[in-house]
């Protein structure tokens, strides 16, 4: 018996010390998820509806003329082409697929203009636009068949 191996039991204070690490490691985690969540409220409160910084945009379309100073072909990767006139974007067409059985976005019409692999040609020249005003900056010619972008040169 003296040769006897005794088994290998924890004794009550590596058990305590376990236990403390687990409610330690559980306040730690609690205490995560309450910052998180409380700085996910500010966020959500300190932001501003979009319809009141639009105040200030026609409800009508818009027209203008000036040159293209720069063309986005994203629509090619399901993204958007657009067109910089000046320091007005233009949304011109949105790439990607349509969920089945939706109908077609209504759109207006490119005239002159087509959005092929080498947009930079357009680049310089001249157009008249009819869109809808979506931000200060940014025009759609999305949402009625009447707005167009019209190469004048």
């Amino acid at each position: 018996m003296e040769n006897e191996i005794q088994p290998n039991v924890p004794s009550h204070t590596n058990w305590q010390k376990v236990l403390l690490f687990i409610f330690l490691g559980l306040v730690v985690i609690a205490g995560s998820v309450f910052v998180v969540i409380r700085i996910g409220k500010s966020q959500t409160t300190n932001q501003q509806p979009t319809t009141e910084q639009l105040t200030n945009i026609p409800t009508q379309g818009v027209k203008f003329t000036g040159i293209i100073t720069e063309t986005n072909n994203g629509c090619w990767a399901d993204g958007i082409c657009s067109i910089k006139i000046d320091n007005k974007w233009v949304v011109a067409e949105i790439g990607g697929l349509r969920p089945p059985n939706s109908k077609p976005e209504i759109r207006g019409s490119l005239i002159g203009i087509n959005f092929s692999q080498d947009t930079n040609k357009y680049i310089g020249k001249k157009v008249e636009v009819y869109a809808k005003q979506t931000d200060d900056n940014d025009f759609t010619i999305y949402d009625n068949e009447n707005y167009y972008i019209k190469l004048l040169e």
